[in-house]
């Protein structure tokens, strides 16, 4: 099989997207608690497209692949309430120590 460029960086840039799912597959679900294995988000970027009409967001992950998301301007604005509300809620949230 031979795969075009495109088809190659697509592969290489899902890999890492993969291994998570592969890893939380094999860990063992509780009840209603699964597993879930995500990357960090270490760079993020934010602009609009040609005619102004959506915002667009690409997140960088640890392994450096890039993912592209477009909002009409009110679900980046839901998006961003969100993003503050869940931020709010963990930093009330008690501290949890290993055990």
């Amino acid at each position: 099989m031979v795969l075009s460029e495109e088809n190659a960086i697509f592969l290489g840039r899902l890999a890492p997207t993969v291994a998570r799912q592969i890893v939380a597959s094999k860990a063992l679900a509780e009840g209603d608690i699964s597993a879930s294995v995500a990357a960090a988000a270490k760079d993020f970027e934010l602009n609009s497209d040609i005619h102004d009409q959506l915002v667009l967001l690409r997140i960088r992950d640890e392994f450096d692949a890039e993912f592209d998301f477009s909002f009409l301007p009110s679900g980046a604005k839901y998006l961003g309430e969100r993003l503050i509300a869940w931020s709010e809620k963990l930093e009330a949230a008690p501290v949890r120590t290993k055990q």
